[in-house]
């Protein structure tokens, strides 16, 4: 018999091998899900994260048109009307943007600012920001210039401060009360604070040395829209603007403005020996004037002449040594453009918005009580201001958030 021939098995290990590439293929497989899986958490992770802190912010919107709403209601109250706000009272609030929660709480200082606490939450997340919101001060400084800023000399004492809150005057320390967001000369040494807005520059040293701050707002032009149709200075009626005289002239009885009247006039003069005073009641509010586009708030050369100062012989009040200061915040002067222009032995007592006025202190003895805004600010002489610090709680009416950022530290229920 022939012999068969014996056929060698190759697939007596096949088995294993496809038992062991299937093992290593549904690891990969399986790794592969975890991975997957896992970036998929992360990333869900990251983009609710990333949503809280719009979903807060949206509380923080809504707490501030809440505010906006509750000041103007607060500013036709009274004094003393129980409903007015105080330190520590709060406002609260909460929603939904697009189906994820806010949570925010805004307490009020007593003064003109709000603390908002605002959390937002998606997902597992949860974000929390905190901003100060408040009224947009309008006189921060002693005397604010947008464009530039020139004096012939600023010993120290130029500018001063006093607090007259509470019927009691007190001398105030202040370290910073002239600013502008252009170029500021000084011929002489600088001992008073300055502050730089913006990209302002300084010729020279100053001690203290000059603050750094952003640029105001001063879009504001109350000015220019009292002429305008639907102001306070235009007969809708009529369809024409309400123009008065305003010539003040040496003094028999003394000229007088009244608290809570309105003045619409072309221009201002103030002529030699001229005390114009503000009569009434002070709870009817300030004397207002608003000085037609491009008009003028003078004061002549040579004697001595007043608006809203009070003068002994030919001096104002001696603060320092406990003068009462005049009641500064009685007299609001508005214009846009022009010039209001001091000259010597002038004493005007009261608080201007010009940020496009050229504003002038010339020929010695110019004294200024209460705060100013202009445009330019040029002194050649003996200029003396004290800043009242009432002024700095005067405002516009706008809300500004002065700062916003995350609080890590807490998250509101």
């Amino acid at each position: 018999m022939s012999k068969q021939p014996q056929v060698r098995s190759t697939e007596a290990g096949s088995l294993p091998m496809v038992l062991l590439v299937a093992l290593v293929l549904a690891g990969v497989v399986i790794a592969v899900g975890i991975s997957t899986r896992t970036g998929a958490d992360t990333a869900r992770q990251d983009r609710d994260f990333n949503a809280a802190v719009h979903v807060a912010d949206a509380g923080v919107q809504e707490a501030y048109t809440t505010i906006a709403q509750v000041t103007a209601e607060q500013e036709d109250l009274p004094p003393g009307d129980p409903d007015l706000m105080e330190d520590g009272d709060t406002l609260e609030g909460d929603g939904v943007v697009e189906g994820e929660p806010y949570t925010w709480l805004a307490t009020f200082d007593g003064t003109t600012s709000w603390e908002v606490v605002s959390t937002g939450r998606r997902g597992g997340s949860a974000r929390t920001l905190v901003a100060d919101i408040g009224a947009q001060q309008l006189h921060p400084l002693a005397l604010y210039a947008e464009t530039a800023m020139g004096f012939n000399g600023l010993p120290s004492g130029t500018a001063q401060a006093f607090d007259a809150a509470g019927g009691g005057v007190d001398v105030v320390n202040m370290d910073y009360l002239l600013g502008s967001s252009g170029a500021i000369t000084v011929n002489g040494q600088c001992n008073e604070g300055i502050v730089l807005h913006g990209d302002a520059t300084i010729n020279t040293d100053c001690d203290p040395e000059p603050e750094p701050a952003s640029d105001p707002d001063l879009d504001w032009d109350p000015a220019k829209d009292a002429f305008n149709e639907g102001g306070a200075c235009y007969d809708d009626d009529a369809d024409e603007r309400i123009i008065d005289d305003a010539t003040f002239k040496q003094h028999r009885d003394a000229d007088a403005l009244e608290h809570g009247r309105t003045y619409c006039v072309s221009e201002v003069n103030i002529h030699n020996g001229a005390r114009v005073e503000i009569t009434g009641n002070s709870d009817d509010g300030p004397a207002e004037i608003y000085i037609e586009p491009s008009g003028d708030f003078s004061f002549s050369s040579g004697g001595t002449k007043a608006v809203n100062v009070p003068i002994q012989g030919n001096s104002g009040p001696d603060i320092a040594g406990g003068d009462t200061p005049p009641d500064t915040t009685a007299l609001r002067v508005y214009m846009s453009g022009g010039e209001f222009g001091l000259r010597s032995n002038s004493h005007f007592g009261g608080i201007l918005w010009a940020p496009t006025t050229a504003c002038s202190a010339s020929n010695g003895n110019t004294y200024t009580y209460g705060a100013l805004v202009c445009g330019t600010f040029n002194n050649n002489g003996n200029w003396s201001h004290w800043y009242d610090v009432a002024a700095g709680d005067i405002h516009d009416g706008r809300l500004v958030v002065n700062s916003y950022r995350e609080d890590a530290s807490f998250a509101l229920d």
